[in-house]
């Protein structure tokens, strides 16, 4: 469909002219053009057109499938749960780790690997901080890697809270904290 305003040029016209050349329309579409051209019946919005839905069953419109007397596909499956090809079978073993394929190993991301390290499988979730001995009910704690290089070295990690985590990473990153001077020179 040509833009609004747009004049085609002569060299234009002469190839669209070239391209249909040999082309012969069909009766129907002429028919269709000539209607359309004469303001005959081309459009639904006219002044006393029926549109083809008046006076039809919701049913009818969208075919028999819902028309009465049938009886619907899923009739007395109720509570029936039917497994397809993708659910889950017995006995079936959960990728985890290197048995997945979408296992990164080091080359995982920074949420990655803080997702990984909370897996029942390995560390779990941090019971005490390892710094001011504040238990899990008290307050929330989190996985700290000690050396910021986040290899997946179950033993690089150590479990703070909170104020303890940003005290350590500010130490780490040379901030003024002079809390964990002491931990880093045990470890």
């Amino acid at each position: 469909m040509p833009l609004k305003g747009y004049k085609p040029t002569k060299e234009h016209k002469e190839h669209l002219s070239k391209s249909h050349l040999g082309y012969v329309m069909p009766e129907r579409q002429k028919r269709r053009i000539g209607e359309a051209l004469k303001g005959g019946n081309n459009t639904s919005f006219q002044k006393g057109h029926i549109p083809w839905h008046k006076g039809k069953e919701f049913s009818q419109m969208i075919g028999n499938s819902y028309a009465k007397g049938l009886e619907p596909w899923n009739k007395g499956t109720k509570g029936i749960i039917k497994a397809n090809s993708g659910s889950f079978k017995k006995g079936h073993k959960i990728a985890r780790d290197k048995d997945s394929w979408a296992w990164k190993g080091d080359n995982a991301g920074y949420s990655a690997l803080h997702k990984w390290i909370y897996n029942p499988w390995c560390l779990g979730r941090p019971k005490i901080c390892e710094h001011c001995g504040v238990t899990a009910k008290e307050t929330k704690l989190y996985w700290a890697n000690k050396n910021h290089k986040y290899k997946r070295d179950l033993s690089d990690w150590i479990s703070l809270c909170a104020k303890c985590h940003k005290a350590y990473d500010k130490n780490k990153f040379g901030g003024k904290a002079k809390l964990w001077q002491v931990m880093v020179q045990t470890n």
